[in-house]
């Protein structure tokens, strides 16, 4: 199925800072590929979800979402309702057994392949969470002076409360010299506040080189002109050292 580039989109994002980074970069490649972006599903022709399954709460947002685009679906039966993220990864056959209606699901492996989905493509599997670099486009939804980076994907941690590894799959660190140019385009676009996010920030750097590179991490981007501000998030107290 190809699909006129001129269609409408509208995202919805539920969940984490890290699920918004993830959409934004959505939204950067559906723009640069000639989709229009809506912000409002009445109006799009084409309605992407990208849900959060870490918690019940979560998960029923998730699906009061999914429920609310199928009612535009029945009243419009040409728009194309596809569901994506985190809960997906976690629950893509019952999802699917619920809720019949949905044109395609994409899980965080997937994310990649959001263009072929929407294009009724074929899929392309990976064995990786999808991870984002600073060569791909990007929208900023967030106030013009800060943004959120998103510097790794995954953890490691195997907590028997959190769902996050089963779903994400082992921490994988972004390269220092990718997060740094990402950074200088952020600030270029005038942002003048960067938070570093991933789900444990001091745990960056440990899978390429055996220990914590978030204070190499900050010292590289302290030298970036006009950059304000760095904060970063989530952090363990006992993995801060004095680097």
């Amino acid at each position: 199925m190809m699909l006129a580039k001129n269609l409408t989109i509208c995202l919805i994002n539920l969940g984490c800072a890290k699920n918004l980074v993830d959409s934004e970069v959505i939204l950067g490649r559906l723009a640069s590929s000639g989709y229009i972006l809506y912000p409002e599903p009445e109006g799009a022709d084409i309605i992407i979800i990208n849900t959060c399954g870490f918690i019940e709460a979560s998960r029923q947002e998730s699906q009061k979402a999914i429920r609310l685009a199928l009612k535009q679906k029945k009243l419009y039966p040409s728009k194309i309702i596809g569901v994506i993220g985190c809960y997906v990864e976690m629950a893509r056959e019952q999802l699917a057994k619920l809720f019949p209606q949905i044109d395609f699901w994409l899980g965080v492996k997937e994310l990649g392949s959001i263009l072929e989905a929407i294009e009724g493509k074929k899929i392309k599997s990976s064995l990786s969470s999808f991870l984002y670099n600073d060569k791909m486009p990007r929208i900023l939804s967030t106030p013009p002076v800060w943004a959120y980076l998103k510097i790794a994907e995954g953890c490691s941690h195997c907590c028997s409360f959190c769902t996050i590894p089963s779903i994400k799959g082992p921490y994988r660190s972004r390269s220092i010299a990718s997060i740094v140019r990402e950074a200088q385009n952020l600030v270029a676009l005038g942002v003048k506040e960067i938070n570093l996010i991933s789900q444990d920030t001091t745990y960056f750097g440990r899978d390429r080189f055996k220990k914590p590179q978030l204070g190499r991490l900050l010292e590289e981007m302290i030298k970036i002109p006009r950059l304000r501000w760095i904060r970063w998030l989530y952090g363990l107290p006992e993995e801060v050292d004095d680097s």
